[in-house]
């Protein structure tokens, strides 16, 4: 609605317009007229507007700030603006609340981890002796007694519990064994014959003849100490087959004790002074399918040795 005061127009909004109403009412009698021919309608107020001259271009609006950051320092709040502009809002920290109920419960935590060990402790001191303990029974050594009674002999066994005997009998005479067959030999006794020439004298245990020889032979000369050596010498036996004895005998020299499968003697052995020299003592005699050899030391050399081999002979 436009209005005119004085010489120019105005305008009102229709808040302006139902103030203007209420006022007008105020001021109308009831019942009476009011002149309105000085206003403008509707349709003039529209006419007059559009017939307004148009209006410039304003000038452009400064640019508007925002808020970049915010912070909290010490409980103060900090507001950094887009155009650099820090503003401190102030302590923004409230004052303590009152005191809350009590917690549940928590869980168990988690078991630490395994301290060092501690230090030894100071060794206690010695306890009192006890008292001693009550003298024990004397014990029972066994005894045991044997007496001769007829056919045998009675043991008699006594200790703590008593005495326990038993007798134990002497056994009973065995049969006589059969009676034993005759020699091979001849009536001489060819058992006690020692010759150069092939003699039977027994019998084996597989019912072969055994035999008899004697072979002379001589130790070499040539023997080094500390290095024993073989000498050899055919035996001159056809159809060798087992060995059932073998010695050999020194002649003309000191040791006269037989040799056998140990080695050495006893009067060799006693001869040796030490451990270094002990294999210029040692002999030892062996036996082939066709002679007789004689490993021996250097005590032995040019030593002659009487050997007696018992064998038995293939078929």
């Amino acid at each position: 609605m436009v209005f005119t005061e004085g010489t120019q127009d105005k305008y009102l909004d229709e808040d302006g317009l139902q103030y203007l109403i209420e006022k007008l009412k105020e001021k109308i009698p009831s019942g009476g007229n009011v002149d309105l021919s000085d206003y403008y309608t509707k349709e003039e107020i529209d006419t007059i507007i559009n017939n307004l001259p148009a209006g410039g271009t304003g000038t452009s609006g400064k640019d508007g700030v925002g808020i970049q950051t915010v912070k909290l320092v010490n409980y103060e709040l900090i507001v950094t603006l887009t155009d650099g502009t820090e503003i401190n809002i102030g302590n923004v920290r409230g004052a303590d609340g009152a005191k809350g109920d009590k917690g549940d419960k928590g869980d168990p935590g988690q078991d630490g981890a395994k301290g060092a060990d501690g230090k030894d402790g100071i060794n206690g001191k010695d306890g009192v002796n006890g008292t001693d303990g009550i003298n024990g029974i004397d014990g029972v050594s066994p005894t045991v007694k044997v007496t001769e009674i007829t056919g045998g002999h009675n043991v008699a066994i006594t200790d703590k519990n008593g005495t326990q005997s038993f007798d134990v009998l002497d056994g009973k005479d065995g049969k006589d064994g059969a009676s034993g067959s005759g020699g091979s030999g001849s009536s001489s006794g060819s058992g006690d014959v020692y010759s150069t020439e092939e003699t039977p004298i027994g019998t084996w245990y597989d019912g072969s003849t055994i035999y008899r020889k004697v072979v002379v032979m001589k130790i070499k000369t040539t023997i080094k100490s500390g290095t024993p050596d073989i000498t050899s010498v055919k035996h001159g036996i056809e159809k060798f087959k087992h060995l059932v004895d073998l010695r050999c005998i020194p002649q003309g020299y000191s040791m006269k004790s037989a040799i056998g499968d140990l080695g050495f003697t006893g009067t060799n052995l006693y001869n040796a002074s030490s451990l270094s020299n002990l294999r210029d003592y040692l002999i030892r005699p062996t036996v082939s399918y066709d002679s007789i050899m004689v490993d021996a030391g250097y005590s032995w050399r040019g030593c002659e040795l009487t050997c007696i081999i018992e064998y038995t002979k293939s078929s």
